[in-house]
């Protein structure tokens, strides 16, 4: 299988693919504002688009792709059980409940590099430790797990809130309260392979949590524990992850962006 092919020139440079994720956002998501952030429990970044609760636009962008609304009208089309069938949650009004023993749910689409806009709310559980307080997921591709999970306060750890789940901790614990509406904002950049199908560069990808910057154009060295799957060359669904608590979703919507993976990549050794 060849390798995946560069359809911009900016983006063809490895070292320069978070600086072109950054140029793409701003180009296709309206100004995009990058400073200190005035968080009490982190010295983060912060982070500005239009309002979170509509899709921006749903409009062509400059580089042929669309804003795809995963939890608007017909919201349970696009989602089905993880092993097939319907998907078990409750839908209702744009958003979506995770109904505990359901399974896991994921996209029928399946996407390649792309930028990925989600809230999600956290149910109070005080008497739950550790793993079972208000445990989700986000798997990009269903195959990288972004943890959700009730640690507000705590120290950020591989399995924490905003991790990539046992693999990167988040640079600072950005998780709110349980009970709040919070928001996931990420970039991905999908495996590149050589000539012969096999990974020549690892995914990438850079998260914001709450704002504020948690992952910085990070290198995911294989699928995180849960992979629906471990081999990386095909694009996956979008996978959100029910781990017996009722965790909300809303204002779900993805943008596929242009192949970032540069043409040479893995062709010299």
């Amino acid at each position: 299988m060849p390798g995946r092919k560069a359809r911009n020139s900016t983006i063809r440079v490895r070292s320069s693919y978070q600086v072109a994720v950054a140029c793409h956002i701003e180009q296709t998501a309206g100004a995009l504002v990058v400073e200190a952030g005035p968080w009490s429990h982190s010295p983060g970044m912060h982070i500005e688009t239009e309002a979170s609760t509509n899709v921006p636009g749903g409009e062509t962008v400059s580089m042929g792709d669309t804003v795809l609304d995963l939890l608007g009208e017909d919201a349970a089309s696009h989602w089905m059980a993880a092993g097939g069938g319907r998907a078990g949650w409750r839908f209702e009004r744009g958003l979506v409940e995770v109904v505990p023993g359901q399974g896991d749910i994921v996209t029928r689409e399946v996407f390649t590099d792309f930028q990925l806009h989600l809230e999600f709310w956290l149910p109070h559980m005080p008497r739950a430790q550790g793993q079972d307080r208000a445990n989700s997921g986000v798997y990009l591709q269903g195959r990288y797990e972004v943890q959700l999970l009730d640690s507000f306060g705590q120290p950020p750890t591989q399995e924490g809130c905003g991790a990539l789940y046992q693999v990167h901790a988040p640079l600072w614990n950005a998780c709110a309260a349980p009970e709040i509406w919070q928001r996931l904002d990420v970039a991905f950049r999908a495996p590149c392979l050589d000539t012969a199908g096999r990974v020549a560069e690892h995914a990438r990808v850079t998260v914001f949590l709450n704002r504020t910057l948690v992952h910085n154009n990070v290198s995911l060295r294989g699928p995180t524990v849960g992979a629906l799957e471990p081999y990386e060359a095909q694009p996956g669904p979008i996978r959100l992850q029910d781990h017996g608590a009722r965790v909300r979703f809303r204002h779900l919507w993805i943008r596929p962006i242009g192949d970032l993976c540069d043409p040479a990549a893995g062709e010299g050794g």
